[in-house]
């Protein structure tokens, strides 16, 4: 009877050992499924606003992608939800956050180079400066945000910064002499070059201040001025380019580089695809909008050759104070590459 249970038992076991081994064969041990991919991706633009278009073009793009589907997500926090701008730099450092967007200034401390964007005159127009930015040279400027852990994956110009007034019309830079100009960061240098006083005003307070008089002039571009309604309460604006503002999109280096190869290729892909979307609405925005300042009343002047001679002239002391810093050979390599 003992022999009998026992058999029982012993057959038992073997049967269970079988179908295990048969359930294994079939399929049965599956790996743990890979942990989807977050990028949360911080910004202080209000988000569909024009300068808000790399992150929300990457963000469809992925979506779309059925190779990034349940492997990649993005998610976007603008308008500062998650960090204001002066603290986005250290939290993507920090791997707090994966991506940011931050205009060039806030570079400043860790590459001087940052500095070459604010240089009046330097670059001919949009298309000019959004080609250097592509460019191996422009590659020179994010190499030290590496040394923090960051690196820069694309970037942008925010348009054509120039002069708008209330009351009286900019063409030379004696015309601005004694005027208040809004204006940001080494950008207001031409403007202490040229006898005015800058004043550092957020954009989104230069219709009160000029409409109370506490600022003549704002150093700005027309997607602003459009956007902002600065037609209302100004009278006149000068169609060059003085300097500009770079949008750069930063990515902790730490997590960029533990990406699959097969994911970060397609990540990289659709970056540039942002970037470019970014370099021609900008491109084409500028051009619209200057002619609806001027429907709305506002007279634009267009720079000749010879008014332009004379405004780099005004920038000379400009190029020589901030050359020191961002390196002369750096800079000469700049400006040749500006005239092919």
């Amino acid at each position: 009877m003992f022999c009998l249970r026992n058999n029982k038992f012993i057959m038992c076991a073997l049967v269970m050992f079988l179908a295990a081994l048969l359930t294994a064969g079939c399929g049965g041990a599956q790996k743990p499924a890979e942990k989807a991919i977050d990028i949360r991706w911080s910004y202080d633009m209000p988000a569909n606003g024009t300068m808000s278009v790399v992150p929300e073009t990457f963000k469809k793009l992925v979506d779309e992608d059925p190779e990034l589907k349940g492997k990649v997500n993005v998610k976007l926090y603008p308008a500062s939800q998650l960090y204001k701008p002066a603290e986005a730099l250290d939290a993507v450092a920090r791997g707090d956050v994966e991506m940011i967007s931050l205009a060039n200034w806030y570079l400043a401390a860790i590459s001087p180079k940052v500095t070459t964007f604010d240089l009046p005159f330097l670059f001919n127009d949009v298309n000019s400066m959004n080609k250097f930015l592509t460019s191996d040279l422009a590659k020179e400027i994010w190499q030290p945000l590496e040394q923090k852990g960051i690196v820069c994956v694309a970037a942008a110009v925010t348009g054509p910064y120039s002069i708008i007034t209330g009351g009286r019309e900019v063409i030379l830079p004696g015309d601005a002499k004694g005027m208040k100009v809004r204006s940001l960061g080494d950008g207001s240098l031409i403007w202490l070059a040229v006898g005015a006083s800058p004043v550092d005003l957020p954009a989104g307070d230069i219709f009160i201040a000029m409409q109370r008089g506490m600022i003549d002039a704002a150093d700005i571009g027309p997607i602003s001025v459009k956007e902002r309604n600065l037609f209302e309460v100004t009278k006149y604006y000068l169609d060059t380019f003085i300097h500009s503002t770079v949008i750069t999109q930063l990515a902790n280096k730490k997590f960029l580089d533990g990406v699959p190869a097969n994911l970060k290729g397609k990540i990289m892909q659709h970056l540039k695809t942002a970037e470019k979307k970014h370099h021609d609405v900008v491109a084409e925005a500028s051009k619209k909008d200057v002619e609806e300042i001027k429907q709305k009343g506002g007279k634009v002047h267009v720079l000749t050759e010879a008014e332009r001679q004379v405004w780099l002239e005004a920038a000379v002391s400009v190029h020589e104070k901030l050359g020191k810093n961002i390196g002369e050979d750096f800079l000469n390599k700049v400006k040749a590459s500006q005239k092919k």
